[in-house]
């Protein structure tokens, strides 16, 4: 039987397998999704349980912190985590559960509650925290000279002694332990109840799924590699050097061969990759400052040249910024050339960070670089101040002075010679260091 016929049975007996055993994969994974909703379910549920102990906690400590040291801080802090709590501002980034939506505690736990039998046991604690809410509420009013007489308000001075007596007295602390023992005994029976339940529903799913995810692995392993070698050691390879031959004859160079588990195969590939790979550097090299790394003069008159042409035909407006390091000799002989080296280097890559991302670069001379900055000389003016402004900045020398560049613009006009162009920006240039250099200056030529 021609090899071709047995691996077209062979793929689809794989085929046929393979879509079998996602079948039973995706049921199973639908068994475990659910569960999982349900764990996470739960899982918010006791967040919320805990959050409701907590705030009842906080709100206990704000108010009586308020009442001795009648600092405003504390009153705020009661006051933002009874809104947060009652729905009145949104919850804070730091939550759990809902951060920056504004809602309320009690509706989060009825929404989250796996059962109404739950959601009534956590009901009855959040009623009885609010109890103990609402006399830290009345100490709060008299810390304030707020009264409530038949249901008039009257602002009076303030009673911090009631205040304090109303969140310190025996009465209150007796208060605060018949209604938050129950609360706790409450949390704690929703808590047990549901911990247990999501670390036997995880750790149950997990074996289950480990259990039947490694078998369905191991009986398709063997299929796969089966069928898998007779491709791929006579057919893939060979068909994968031919379309990679072609796209090269087709001018895609830019794509490298996939080595093969076939021995002639894989040397042919490295010999392509190899040949491939020396075009490119070749390229990079003939374009590309070692140095610095930004596009040398050969690639910038190159470009120059087309933005020309381009503007003939589309009229898009550009500048050119003729930028050089100051005193740059003077720091190569103080400093030395491998120094200067880093210099430069630095300066290319403050350049990159300043400059847009359809900015060419280019290193044209020692010290000396240019930029073809789309826009007119307002915006390449905007441009080289930030550079100048960041060379300043960020390059200092080892005597603590700072590196500077001047710069010069010139903007190109319809018509105009590109030397004329690049003698406007070196004009420019000289203009602003004559004028004490770490400037920059705009060309007035038309």
């Amino acid at each position: 039987m021609p090899l071709e016929r047995v691996l077209k049975i062979a793929s689809a007996l794989f085929v046929v397998l393979l879509c079998s055993a996602l079948f039973a994969v995706y049921v199973l994974h639908q068994r475990a999704r659910a569960n999982i909703r349900l764990a996470e379910q739960n899982h918010i549920f006791l967040e919320l349980t805990h959050e409701l102990t907590e705030s009842s906690r906080q709100l206990t400590q704000a108010v009586r912190l308020y009442t001795v040291t009648q600092k405003a801080e504390y009153e705020a802090r009661f006051w933002n985590i009874f809104r947060q709590r009652s729905g009145e501002i949104p919850r804070p980034e730091k939550c759990a559960v809902s951060p920056g939506v504004t809602i309320s505690l009690l509706n989060l736990l009825q929404q989250y509650a796996p059962s109404q039998n739950d959601y009534a046991l956590v009901h009855r604690a959040f009623v009885l925290s609010e109890k103990l809410v609402e006399i830290e509420k009345q100490a709060m009013d008299a810390a304030k000279g707020i009264q409530d007489k038949n249901g008039t308000v009257i602002h009076g001075e303030p009673d911090w002694e009631h205040a304090r007596f109303l969140v310190f007295s025996p009465v209150y602390q007796n208060w605060q332990k018949e209604i938050l023992d129950p609360l706790q005994n409450s949390l704690i029976q929703v808590r047990r109840k549901y911990s247990n339940y999501i670390s036997d529903e995880y750790h149950y799913t997990s074996i289950i799924t480990t259990i039947f995810i490694g078998i369905l692995i191991f009986i398709l392993l063997i299929i796969f590699f089966i069928s898998l070698y007779i491709r791929n050691k006579y057919i893939i390879p060979f068909n994968r050097i031919i379309q990679f031959s072609t796209n090269i004859m087709k001018g895609q160079v830019d794509k490298r061969c996939t080595e093969s588990s076939s021995f002639e195969a894989e040397n042919l590939s490295q010999s392509f990759n190899f040949l491939l790979d020396k075009l490119e550097e070749e390229k990079n090299r003939s374009s590309t400052d070692a140095l610095t790394h930004l596009y040398n003069r050969r690639y910038y008159d190159k470009k120059l040249q087309e933005l020309r042409e381009d503007q003939e035909e589309s009229h898009p407006v550009f500048s050119l910024l003729s930028i050089d390091i100051d005193f740059f000799k003077k720091i190569n002989d103080t400093f030395g050339h491998v120094y200067g080296d880093e210099v430069l280097k630095s300066f290319a890559l403050i350049l990159k960070e300043c400059s847009r991302s359809d900015d060419l670069l280019a290193r044209v001379g020692g010290e000396e670089f240019v930029i073809l900055a789309h826009g007119d000389s307002n915006q390449a003016y905007q441009l080289a101040e930030r550079i100048r402004k960041a060379v300043e900045e960020r390059l200092i020398l080892p005597d603590c002075r700072a590196v500077t560049c001047s710069i010069g613009i010139a903007q190109y006009r319809s018509g105009m010679e590109l030397a004329i162009l690049q003698g406007n920006a070196d004009n420019a240039l000289y203009q602003a260091k004559q004028n004490g250099r770490n400037r920059v200056c705009i060309s007035q030529c038309l």
